[in-house]
């Protein structure tokens, strides 16, 4: 009787978690989509990354793109950090042309 109870928990708590990520990614896609796309936004990104190598391809990436101002990289800690006029959905495929999974993190206005 014990582990019909304790599949029903595991279901509830995976589902539980997909509706939270669903609702954190609408809410997020909103914001995105609010903000002004004429002035820069800093984006957060965690990026695999496991040297200096896979950084620098990052950097090539993003560096010299229109509407990309600045890009801070730490390899250690696996986060980009993009002050940018695009998207983030477009500077995570940016990001992901290099061949690394990237999770937004955080997003939030430039000091004008």
């Amino acid at each position: 009787m014990a582990a019909p109870v304790s599949r029903f928990i595991s279901v509830c708590r995976k589902l539980g978690t997909f509706l939270f990520n669903s609702v954190f990614v609408a809410q997020a896609a909103t914001v995105v989509h609010n903000m002004d796309s004429g002035r820069p936004t800093k984006l957060e990104f965690a990026v695999q990354m496991t040297c200096e190598s896979c950084a620098e391809k990052v950097r090539a990436a993003l560096e010299g793109k229109p509407g990309v101002s600045s890009i801070s990289i730490d390899v250690g800690k696996e986060v980009v950090l993009v002050e940018a006029a695009l998207t983030s959905a477009e500077v995570q495929s940016l990001i992901e042309s290099t061949g690394r999974r990237a999770v937004l993190k955080g997003i939030g206005g430039s000091e004008r």
